[in-house]
C-alpha cells in the first residue's frame, strides 16, 4: 500500500515523549520517509476510517515550518496538528493541563531601537472548524471527574527555553501578550507555514512546567510524560471527531482520494484508555493517582536501531496473534527508549499504555535478548542530562517501584559505570533549591545529605553549598 494515500491528518511533535504519546494511539503503523530527510510514520486510528501521519521534529520553528511543506507535499492533508508539552504563562494553569491555542504569537518579531525592544507582533488564528470541535469535546472532558482541565488561550512561540519569571522575557510576554496562557517553540513555524499552504492549523499543548525556574524540579518527577500524554489524548480525541464527517476528503491534488466508505458509528469523543480506565491526570505529578507509565524524553538517539528476539522461545503453545503484536509493540519502545522488564511489561499491559493482556506482555518482553544492565546505563543517562543526582538517589530512582523499577543490580551497575561527578551534581541540586527557596548554608547542607533529602555525602553537600554561594 502507498502510505501517502488516505492521509487526512498530519500531527507533529518535537520531542521524543511527544511522539510516543501520539504514537501509541494508531495502529497497523508504516514508515513513509520524505526524500529530503524527515521521517514520518502513517498509522490507523482506531473507529476512524481514515489515516494519521506523526513526524518527530526536535525543537524549532525552523524546522517545523519546513516539516508543513514536506507534509503537504506528501500527503496533501486535510489539516495539520501541533502536539506537545509547553510552559504555563499563567497562574492558574495547573502541571498536567490541556491548552489549546486559539492564536499563535510569533513573540519574537520586533526591532530593536533606542527605545528598547519594540514589539512588531506576527500571530495565527487557530482554524476556526478545528477549534470548534476542540470545545465540543472540551465539553465532554468537563463531564469526566478524572479528565483534565481544558483551556482556550492564545500561546507565545519562539526559539528560546524560558525557565524564569525574572528576567526581560518573562516581563515582555506579561506587557505584550498578556492573554497567552503557554509559551513553547515550535507553533510560530508551523502555523505560518499552514497559512501559506492553506492548510487548517491546530495547536495542542500540555503543561509540563511554568517557566518559572522549576523546570528541572518537576521534569524530574514525570511532569513531561504526564503533559505529553494529556495533549496527546486530548489531540485524538479531537482528530476522531473532525473525521467522523463522512465528505471528509484530502485536499485537492493528492495522489488519490479517501474511500467513500461512511464510517459505521460516532467518533469517540474521550480517548478510550481514559474512558475506560478513569485514570486520573489531575493534580500533581507526583500524586499517586496520576503516576505515568516512566518516559524518557532524552535518550531515544541512543537506543539500539533493532532488537531481535531470541533465537529459541520456549512456548508450551502456538503463539497467539497478540503475542505477535506485543512482541512488534516492544521491540518498537526498545528502539525508541530504556525500560526495565516491569516497566516494559507495564508499558505493554497497562491501560495507560497498550492494553495487551499480561500474558501477552509477559511472553513479548521474555521473548527478546534485552540487556537491562544496558537499559539502565541509557536511562540513567537520561536523567542526569535532565537533572541532578546523588549516587544514592539516581540507584533509588531508577530501582524503587516509584522509579524505574530496574534491579537493585542493575542500578547499581548503570550508575557506577558512568563518570558521575557527584560534586558538580551537588552544586546543580543546591542551585536549584536556591533558586526555589531560602536556606541557610546549614540547612541546605542537611537538604541535600539527609536520607530526606537528596542523600549526597556531607563533603559533597559541603561543597556544593560553596560553590552556590553559602
Amino acid at each position: 500500500m502507498n502510505e501517502r494515500r488516505g492521509v487526512q491528518v498530519v500531527v507533529l511533535t518535537a520531542l521524543p515523549v511527544e511522539y510516543d504519546a501520539v504514537r501509541r494511539h494508531l495502529h497497523d503503523r508504516d514508515r513513509s520517509p520524505h526524500p529530503l530527510g524527515i521521517e514520518f510514520e502513517v498509522g490507523n486510528l482506531p473507529d476512524t476510517d481514515g489515516r494519521v501521519a506523526i513526524a518527530e521534529l526536535g525543537q524549532g520553528n525552523l524546522d517545523a515550518a519546513l516539516a508543513v511543506a514536506h507534509a503537504v507535499e506528501m500527503f496533501r492533508p486535510s489539516a495539520i496538528l501541533f502536539v506537545g508539552i509547553a510552559g504555563a504563562l499563567h497562574d492558574d494553569l495547573q502541571i498536567g493541563d490541556v491548552l489549546t491555542a486559539t492564536r499563535v504569537y510569533a513573540y519574537q518579531s520586533g526591532i530593536v531601537s533606542d527605545r528598547g525592544f519594540l514589539t512588531r507582533p506576527r500571530s495565527h488564528d487557530a482554524d476556526r472548524e478545528l477549534e470548534q470541535r476542540a470545545r465540543v469535546v472540551a465539553r465532554t472532558y468537563r463531564d469526566h471527574p478524572d479528565a483534565p482541565a481544558v483551556h482556550f488561550r492564545p500561546v507565545a512561540a519562539g526559539d528560546v527555553v524560558l525557565n524564569s519569571r525574572t528576567q526581560p522575557l518573562s516581563d515582555q510576554l506579561e506587557n505584550d501578550y498578556n492573554d497567552a496562557g503557554a509559551i513553547e517553540m515550535e507553533s510560530a513555524g508551523m502555523v505560518r507555514a499552514c497559512h501559506v499552504c492553506r492548510v487548517p492549523a491546530l495547536v495542542i499543548r500540555g503543561i509540563s512546567d511554568r517557566a518559572d525556574g522549576a523546570k528541572e524540579i518537576v521534569d524530574a518527577k514525570g511532569s513531561q510524560p504526564l503533559a505529553a500524554r494529556n495533549a496527546a489524548d486530548f489531540a485524538v480525541a479531537v482528530i476522531a471527531d473532525y473525521l467522523s464527517v463522512p465528505s471528509r476528503k484530502v485536499a485537492k491534488g493528492a495522489e488519490q482520494p479517501l474511500p467513500p466508505n461512511v464510517r459505521s458509528k460516532a467518533a469517540p469523543t474521550m480517548p478510550e484508555a481514559l474512558a475506560r480506565t478513569g485514570e486520573s491526570t489531575l493534580g500533581s505529578v507526583t500524586d499517586a493517582t496520576t503516576k505515568p507509565i516512566r518516559e524518557h524524553s532524552a535518550d531515544r538517539a541512543t537506543a539500539p536501531s533493532v532488537v531481535k528476539p531470541a533465537a529459541e522461545v520456549p512456548t508450551a503453545k502456538p503463539v497467539s496473534a497478540e503475542q505477535r503484536n506485543a512482541v512488534r509493540s516492544a521491540q518498537s519502545y526498545l528502539r525508541n527508549g530504556a525500560f526495565s522488564r516491569k516497566g516494559l511489561i507495564e508499558q505493554l499491559s497497562s491501560d495507560a499504555g497498550d492494553g495487551y493482556s499480561l500474558e501477552a506482555s509477559t511472553y513479548a518482553v521474555d521473548s527478546l535478548n534485552i540487556d537491562y544492565n544496558e537499559q539502565a546505563v541509557k536511562s540513567a543517562q537520561s536523567y542526569l542530562r535532565n537533572g541532578a543526582f546523588s549516587r544514592k538517589g539516581l540507584i533509588e530512582q531508577l530501582s524503587s517501584d516509584a522509579g524505574d523499577g530496574y534491579s537493585l543490580e542493575a542500578s547499581t551497575y548503570a550508575v557506577d559505570s558512568l563518570n558521575i561527578d557527584y560534586n558538580e551534581q551537588a552544586v546543580k541540586s543546591a542551585q536549584s533549591y536556591l533558586r526555589n527557596g531560602a536556606f541557610s548554608r546549614k540547612g541546605l547542607i542537611e537538604q541535600l545529605s539527609s536520607d530526606a533529602g537528596d542523600g549526597y555525602t556531607r563533603s559533597q553537600a559541603a561543597y556544593g553549598a560553596s560553590e552556590a554561594g553559602l
